[in-house]
């Protein structure tokens, strides 16, 4: 059974002329899974010393009940490993969660520099990483930072090697704060870290009420192709507009061969750039936004709703496109984008790259219901069109109705 143990060894020869040295003793300890709650910080005993290795150990042993790593010190950095990487945790399951968060009253920092992920979910399941420092709360008293230059992420799911996917995974009540360089905030997909990343399996994720800061992306999730979609991905009530410099620079939340996505509740905004690439608040399979080419990375069955969207602006001189919520054309289902706010979406472009409130590629079928969208703002001589809504199928049903359309631009 697990424990620390006593072990003695000695040795006696009729020929021993140095009986002191006879007699060996020392301890060994037998790791036997974990179960309830761990403290973790510098005050404990090892391996709950380090965040780094009680994960080690969690990777180790595995679990025969669900766990509680709970952080009580205020930073963790200096003698941390990173990436921080949970494994497939032996034992886990829906019923046997390993949750991640604050000790009561705690308002831990985690900094690092990690190329890739800070905290990485290798195939992990049945993960939560909470940051309130209370039980069922909401506030977000866990800070996560990733200070390398690249273009990591702050946290990252990804599929394992073998195609075992990181599944039912909850991310929620935190700050998630990157470098500026950083790629993503909170993001799911395959090993290599990018907006074009595919995981495969990697279902039933969410991400809630989570503040993204100093990123390119604030949220991302990617399946591996049409044939290979996510399921049951949600991203609720997240805060993706963080004010200069601390604002997003490409995207909010970006989401690629997904079936069932729900996307609600979240705000976005401050989202500015003058680098080559176009700015969207919410992008379904659709980073590249013109008016004239609408296939993407396709998404089915999404519902997109009650999100605000304030402030999306490309300042590129080459004049490229900015977007409120931009959908690439979908061969099935149907995508819903209901009950939204768009404003502030400015860009100087040039055709066929556009400035646009929302932009649909059809395909399926497509409801865009009770938005309510205000293009304003003086975009100068820019050639290219600015658009409330622009619909780019009429082959498959789209169903507009009862949106508020204001263009002043």
């Amino acid at each position: 059974m697990s424990g620390t143990y006593s072990v003695q060894a000695i040795s006696q020869l009729a020929s021993d002329t140095r009986p002191g040295n006879d007699l060996v003793t020392g301890t060994i300890e037998v790791a036997g899974p974990l179960a309830g709650d761990y403290p973790v910080g510098a005050l404990r005993a090892a391996p709950f010393n380090t965040l780094s290795a009680a994960i080690t150990r969690l990777n180790t042993v595995g679990v025969s009940a669900s766990v509680r790593l709970l952080l009580e010190d205020a930073s963790y950095g200096a003698g941390e490993s990173f990436p921080l990487t949970v494994n497939a945790v032996s034992g886990g399951s829906a019923s046997r969660t390993v949750t991640i968060k604050p000790a009561p009253g705690a308002l831990p920092v985690v900094t690092g520099s990690s190329a890739t992920g800070l905290l990485v979910l290798n195939g992990a399941d049945d993960v939560i990483v909470d940051g309130s420092n209370t039980v069922g709360g909401t506030s977000r008293d866990l800070t996560l930072e990733n200070t390398n230059g690249g273009a990591g992420a702050v946290v990252w799911g990804q599929t394992a090697v073998g195609s075992d996917g990181a599944s039912r995974n909850t991310v929620k009540n935190l700050v998630a704060r990157g470098s500026g360089n950083t790629l993503v905030g909170v993001g799911f997909g395959g090993v290599a870290i990018s907006l074009t990343s595919n995981g495969s399996g990697n279902v039933q994720n969410r991400v809630e009420n989570v503040a993204v800061e100093r990123a390119q992306v604030g949220i991302y999730s990617g399946g591996s192709s049409g044939a290979g979609k996510n399921t049951g991905t949600v991203i609720t009530g997240n805060a993706l507009n963080a004010s200069s410099p601390n604002h997003l620079r490409r995207a909010g939340i970006v989401a690629r061969y997904e079936d069932g996505i729900q996307i609600t509740g979240n705000t976005i905004g401050g989202l500015s750039s003058s680098a080559s690439v176009d700015v969207i608040g919410i992008s379904l399979g659709l980073l590249a936004v013109t008016s004239d080419v609408f296939t993407g990375d396709e998404v089915v069955n999404a519902t997109v709703s009650r999100n605000r969207i304030v402030g999306v602006v490309s300042s590129n001189a080459a004049g490229l496109t900015a977007a409120g919520i931009a959908a690439a054309r979908a061969s099935a289902g149907t995508n819903t984008i209901v009950n939204n706010m768009v404003s502030g979406v400015i860009s100087n472009a040039a055709d066929p790259n556009v400035t646009a409130g929302i932009l649909v590629g059809g395909g399926g079928t497509t409801r865009v219901w009770f938005n309510s969208v205000w293009m304003s703002g003086n975009r100068g001589t820019a050639p290219g069109p600015s658009l409330a809504l622009a619909v780019g199928d009429s082959i498959s049903p789209v169903d507009v109705r009862d949106n508020l359309l204001v263009n002043t631009q």
